[in-house]
């Protein structure tokens, strides 16, 4: 084993004392201990490591630009910014040379270490001040403050939340922090998804936010939204992905603690995640097509030609002819895509599994779909969210999608 340490000359290092216990039986903040150093910025290492940091950095943000500004214009600014605050393993200073040694613990292991050890809050200084500091001129020197932290191990979480104040974090960046996307991120290394698209777990990071794809699953979940009553629709999946994180992690809590996890809702779902997302680009595809349908006047045609390479199709493999690029016309595929739940079971103690073929059933049933989903627009003069959060629409949809499916069992 190899640990990650950095040594730093140090202007300024106090180490600064606690508090005394409020509860004798408290044997936990014993083992606390807490830092501070002032650092010139040119003497920062380039790899501190930054998973802890339950935000990705943003360096385009209002806020980021305001950091970027103090840096390169106020000699003050390791007085006016809030510095970079560390969870670190061992802090020793040697008190002749001036430097300190930062240890972060083995971060290429396998275990949890490099979510343990690392920059906390502070990532956008961070990023700035590596970013900027060859811009400074000879005569003006700039300062940070360091706080560092040891014997934080046991409440990193609850740490990294308190500490991320200035912006509040998301709760799914918090969420993977404490690894609560096991299973969907085990889709993304089966299938290699992340040479296609990079799945955003965290705050600003890019690719597809794990919220949108938790949305998608909601669309499927039978076990909370039946097929047989019509009547409760999974809306929330357009109206508030935020809401189906929270679900999500409720679903995920509950079989943490004391169940198994491999029976939750998710994980279920989970199993059918590769053709959720597929059969979601395989409706997106098509639907310009089906919703214009020979209509050659203006009137009422929705999406424009593009070519098939811009279009941001992740996960079908292949995809020939024109298209249309519906990446922000969410009332108009989600609600039909949703209706496919008709054809997924999942059994009570075994994963979820589609009992049709559903992109057979989107090709021979599809154009049905798509244009009650335009009825309701040119006809009833719906508007595109009005769709979207639409009970009727979604309802009429899944009765249309029960109908068929019942004739076709009943063909079989």
């Amino acid at each position: 084993m190899s640990n990650t340490t950095v040594t730093i000359p140090a202007t300024s290092f106090r180490r600064i004392p606690l508090l005394p216990k409020s509860d004798p039986a408290d044997t936990k903040s014993e083992s606390i201990r807490r830092y501070i150093a002032i650092c010139n910025v040119n003497d920062l290492p380039t790899n501190l490591p930054k998973e802890t940091n339950p935000r990705d950095v943003n360096t385009k943000t209002q806020v980021a630009r305001a950091i970027k500004s103090s840096f390169l214009n106020n000699d003050n600014f390791h007085v006016l910014n809030r510095g970079i605050v560390i969870s670190a393993k061992r802090v020793s200073h040697d008190d002749k040379t001036s430097e300190m040694t930062i240890d972060f613990g083995d971060q290429n292991a396998d275990g949890a270490q490099k979510e343990i050890y690392g920059i906390v809050d502070g990532g956008h200084t961070y990023a700035i001040i590596k970013e900027n500091r060859s811009e400074l001129s000879e005569d003006k020197e700039r300062y940070v403050s360091l706080e560092i932290f040891t014997g934080i191990e046991d409440s990193i979480v609850d740490f990294a939340e308190a500490r991320n104040t200035s912006v509040a974090v998301d709760e799914k960046s918090l969420a993977e922090l404490q690894n609560k996307f096991p299973y969907i991120k085990q889709v993304w290394e089966k299938q290699n998804y992340e040479k296609q698209i990079p799945l955003a777990l965290r705050q600003n990071a890019e690719g597809l936010d794990v919220r949108e794809v938790i949305a998608l699953m909601t669309a499927f979940d039978v076990s909370t939204y039946s097929k047989e009553d019509t009547s409760k629709q999974p809306i929330i999946c357009y109206s508030g992905k935020e809401s189906c994180l929270k679900a999500y992690l409720k679903d995920y809590d509950e079989h943490y603690e004391g169940k198994t996890l491999e029976m939750s809702r998710y994980t279920k779902l989970a199993a059918i995640l590769p053709d959720i997302l597929m059969l979601t680009d395989y409706i997106k595809a098509k639907f310009g097509d089906l919703w214009n349908n020979g209509d050659a006047s203006k009137k009422g045609r929705i999406g424009t030609k593009v070519d098939l390479r811009e279009i941001k199709y992740h996960f079908l493999p292949k995809l020939s002819g024109m298209n249309y690029d519906l990446e922000n016309e969410r009332w108009t595929w989600l609600p039909i895509l949703a209706a496919h739940r008709v054809l997924v079971e999942i059994p009570e103690n075994g994963p979820a599994r589609f009992i049709r073929d559903p992109f057979k059933f989107f090709d021979a049933h599809g154009n049905e779909l798509v244009q009650t989903v335009r009825f309701y627009r040119d006809r009833e003069r719906m508007s595109a969210n009005d769709i979207g959060k639409g009970r009727s629409v979604w309802e009429m949809l899944m009765q249309k999608a029960l109908i068929k499916a019942f004739i076709t069992n009943k063909a079989a």
